[in-house]
């Protein structure tokens, strides 16, 4: 009989609590995210027209008619974001020991390329007119640079 009390005191008990009339209920969490395009540069390396022979010069001058090599640019973009290349500066080489710039003139890359996450080098190149070539001193040690721009 003392058995029998405490069980009905306990189911009593959680039947005051509510226990026994415990319901379960949801929610749906909705999520959203968005990936912004974006690119940037992460390296580069420079343009080197070498040791220019103006009166064997074809116009216009290439990095590699003399021996030189074009420059690169490695680019990583969120994928599918295109990158558009545009170059910026003065365009002129000056030297230390010459009375005369010399100009060139900047090949970018193409634009509209898709590097996606994983990156890609492009090729970065510029070009002398041979008569700017011809105009410049003998001997000269010109260096210039200009500005690499990226829009994605």
């Amino acid at each position: 009989m003392k058995k029998m009390k405490v069980v009905g005191l306990v189911i009593g008990f959680i039947g005051i609590l509510g226990v026994g009339n415990v319901m379960a209920d949801q929610a749906t969490i909705n999520i959203t995210a968005e990936i912004d395009g974006v690119c940037q540069i992460t390296g580069s390396s420079d343009i080197s027209f070498g040791a220019i022979n103006p009166l064997t010069a074809t116009n216009p001058i290439e990095p590699s008619d003399f021996g030189g090599s074009a420059g690169s640019v490695t680019v990583e973009c969120t994928n599918g974001q295109t990158v558009d290349f545009t170059p910026s500066g003065t365009y002129t080489m000056t030297s230390a020991t010459a009375t005369t710039d010399l100009d060139f003139t900047p090949v970018p890359p193409a634009s509209g390329q898709t590097p996606g996450f994983t990156g890609s080098t492009y090729d970065v190149s510029a070009t002398i007119a041979l008569t700017d070539a011809q105009a410049a001193e003998v001997a000269a040690d010109y260096t210039g640079s200009f500005t690499l721009t990226i829009n994605p």
